[in-house]
């Protein structure tokens, strides 16, 4: 129990999670385009192909958010998280475009005690995204704080 800071065993350094594939929808892309980042290679597949890219890119804020729900449901949604205290690092690293699956792997790279939440801990996981084709290509990078309480089970 010490080595895991009263967590389960799926929340230790090493412990590696599947990100399960979301396709990029395009409809779904623009809209949230218009709401939180209207830039036109967001908005317009023509404004995009105009630009260089190969169809309409998804906002990097619309990745996140992809990834959030993803890693939310299947990953700390039955667990003891309570928030999320930080994110320290996103990269962009390609655009993803409209029609693309997006996956990934979070894994476990650091787990502290916190001090703001008796007997909790704080798990880093560092997050590789990217597109579910042959060749795979590597959408984003992030590396993201989690704050759980005690194990539920304790």
């Amino acid at each position: 129990m010490a080595a895991t800071l009263g967590l389960d065993s799926r929340y230790v350094i090493g412990a590696e999670h599947v990100i399960p594939a979301v396709l990029a929808d395009a409809d779904e892309m623009v809209e949230f385009a218009r709401k939180f980042d209207p830039q036109a290679i967001h908005l317009s597949d023509a404004a995009a192909r105009e630009a260089g890219f190969a169809g309409l890119v998804a906002s990097g804020w619309y990745v996140c958010s992809l990834f959030m729900r993803q890693f939310v449901s299947s990953i700390i949604n039955d667990s003891s998280a309570l928030v999320s205290p930080g994110v320290e690092s996103i990269r962009w690293l390609n655009p993803l475009i409209a029609g693309v699956e997006l996956s990934g792997v979070a894994k476990v790279s650091k787990v502290l005690p916190s001090f703001s939440v008796p007997g909790g801990s704080i798990v880093t996981f560092d997050v590789e995204l990217g597109s579910v084709s042959e060749p795979p290509v590597k959408i984003a990078t992030l590396s993201m704080h989690c704050l759980f309480g005690r194990n539920r089970k304790d």
